[in-house]
């Protein structure tokens, strides 16, 4: 058995994801292998069901298991591998075995990069801030390799100075980082102050003015009481001197003010300045984020139905219109952004961001989904797409929407454009490496796309 395994090639024991030899392989229905957290992770960014080396597509998720006979023999095969290269240096050794990442929890990821600076290996999603933070752009990487101390040779003065150098450089703009920081919160904390501020005072102001209203009314009935009591107390010293000629008090009455609608009418005044408030405020924010805007150009690549194929049609069999979905061309992966679409002239329209159009079947498009988007639907109902959906309460009809992401910070955030007031928000938005904005004409019924053959609206 040793001697046919050695006689196999490496690639006959590579999984086609990770293009490594197969850790616990597990095999599709059509006969292809793969590892099975490779599989698992496909699917989980994957709508669809399918294999990745030939595309067949599954109604629902295959159970699979370790196949135990390709597990021993991808183990004999890495064993041989092993001692193929038992003669090599040390260090030849520590550079052939596996290298993991020093901040993943367990069970570890396997390295892609080492950083000689920060001394540590990172696995692809903690090797992203040294793509993009420029602070660590500097640093320098190199294939995975073990930085144990008794590994590393002596280093010359020279070279241990330009590494306190590179060190301290690197300190002085992380310090000058967290004071922008400082400042950029301090500076917040203080429009924020502000803003609520003159909420409040508007509150306190309406409120004085309406306990004063109350007062006058109270005091103007009380003087009247007070007229008719001091006449009455006249009129029976009067009497007791034996006065013949006195009023008639029978029917004296003062009628108790009416306080009805007066809270009301003033909160009802007070929600029109805070509307006002609130509108500044909101413009504001609009024109802060309108300053990470981006011009998105659709892709025709990226769109379903596409213009000559079979689907796309006046209506489908039933009477059903077609829904045309498109994606932008441009993608995101890090940093914040803002595009916006203009909805004037569309009855029905589903706006947002998405990872890739490749279903096959029903879907929700929702977070879970690799979908955050807002949509209209007839008769003017607004939806937030969520599983189960959210209704949305607007004033009037958007013609023209904002989207700004934070991504981050996973947010996603709309915004009516012309009216500056916000829409939606996403919070907590768990992003996969690649996003794209997202656009539908069409009523998706609400926030689910078809695949069945009643209805033409189709992503893929």
């Amino acid at each position: 058995m040793a001697t046919a395994t050695c006689q196999l090639s490496e690639d006959q024991f590579l999984c086609s994801i990770c293009l490594d030899v197969f850790t616990d392989p597990v095999t599709l229905p059509c006969g292809h292998t793969f590892c099975k957290k490779c599989i698992d992770q496909h699917w989980r960014f994957d709508a669809a069901f399918k294999c990745p080396y030939c595309k067949q597509v599954y109604d629902a998720k295959p159970e699979v298991r370790v196949n135990v006979f390709i597990a021993e023999m991808a183990a004999q095969f890495r064993q041989s591998q092993i001692s193929a290269t038992h003669g090599a240096t040390a260090q030849r050794a520590a550079h052939s075995e596996e290298i993991f990442c020093d901040f993943c929890a367990d069970p570890k990821t396997r390295a892609l990069k080492s950083c000689l600076v920060c001394l540590a290996s990172f696995c692809e999603s903690h090797l992203e801030p040294h793509l993009n933070m420029a602070i660590l752009k500097r640093h320098k990487l190199v294939e995975p390799q073990r930085s144990r101390e008794e590994e590393t040779p002596q280093r010359p003065d020279a070279e241990i100075q330009e590494l306190i150098a590179m060190r301290q450089h690197t300190i002085q703009q992380l310090r000058q980082f967290m004071e922008l920081n400082n400042k950029d919160a301090n500076s917040e904390i203080a429009k924020s102050a502000q803003a609520f501020t003159a909420l409040k005072d508007c509150v306190e102001r309406d409120l004085d003015i309406l306990i004063q209203e109350i007062t006058r009314k109270k005091k103007t009935t009380e003087d009247k009481a007070k007229q008719y009591i001091v006449a009455l107390e006249r009129e029976i010293s009067e009497l007791k001197r034996g006065a013949r000629n006195t009023k008639d008090w029978a029917n004296v009455s003062i009628p108790r003010p009416t306080y009805e609608g007066i809270a009301v009418r003033a909160m009802a005044q007070l929600d029109e300045k805070l509307a006002q408030q609130m509108s500044m405020a909101f413009f504001a924010e609009l024109e802060r984020v309108q300053k990470e805007k981006v011009y998105v150009m659709l892709d025709p690549e990226k769109v379903h139905p596409k213009s000559g194929s079979q689907s796309n049609t006046k209506g489908s069999a039933d009477n059903k219109p077609v829904c045309k979905c498109v994606l932008a061309s441009q993608t995101f992966s890090s940093g914040k952004f803002y595009f916006e679409v203009d909805v004037k002239s569309r009855s029905k329209w589903t706006v947002g961001l998405a990872r890739e159009l490749h279903v096959n079947r029903e879907v929700a498009l929702s977070p879970q989904n690799a979908y955050w988007i807002i949509c209209m639907r007839d008769k003017n109902e607004w939806y937030a797409g969520s599983e189960p959906s959210v209704r949305l309460s607007l004033k009037s009809k958007p013609e023209k929407v904002g989207v700004f992401v934070d991504y981050e910070d996973g947010l996603v955030s709309f915004y009516d454009v012309n009216k500056a007031a916000p829409l939606y928000t996403f919070t907590g938005c768990d992003f996969p490496l690649r996003i794209h904005p997202f656009f539908s004409p069409c009523q998706n019924n609400g926030v689910q796309l078809h695949t069945t053959p009643e209805s033409s609206c189709i992503l893929q």
